[in-house]
């Protein structure tokens, strides 16, 4: 009789995707098949891992400037991340 091993190992419990904005609205009116890459790669970032076509954001040292509203559209979001993630944490 063959033996059997159980993982008493549970698994971690996911990281929440937290939707800004009109962003989850944004993803459903996307392509079925976009949908499903997305999907994917928000798992995998929920397990801790990341996507293999994920790239880290970085400023071009040279080229159009990014206009200012979108910088500062980008730093609020930012903020709000951070103050709820110090929320989360705090719980």
């Amino acid at each position: 009789m063959p033996k059997v091993a159980y993982s008493t190992m549970r698994p971690r419990p996911l990281k929440p995707v937290l939707w800004v904005g009109s962003s989850l609205d944004d993803l459903r009116a996307c392509p079925e098949a976009v949908q499903d890459v997305v999907g994917y790669a928000l798992f995998l970032a929920q397990e801790g891992g990341q996507h293999p076509a994920a790239k880290r954001l970085k400023k071009a040292t040279r080229g159009i400037a990014t206009p200012k509203h979108e910088l500062d559209l980008v730093k609020a979001r930012l903020r709000w991340a951070e103050q709820d993630a110090d929320t989360e944490v705090g719980r």
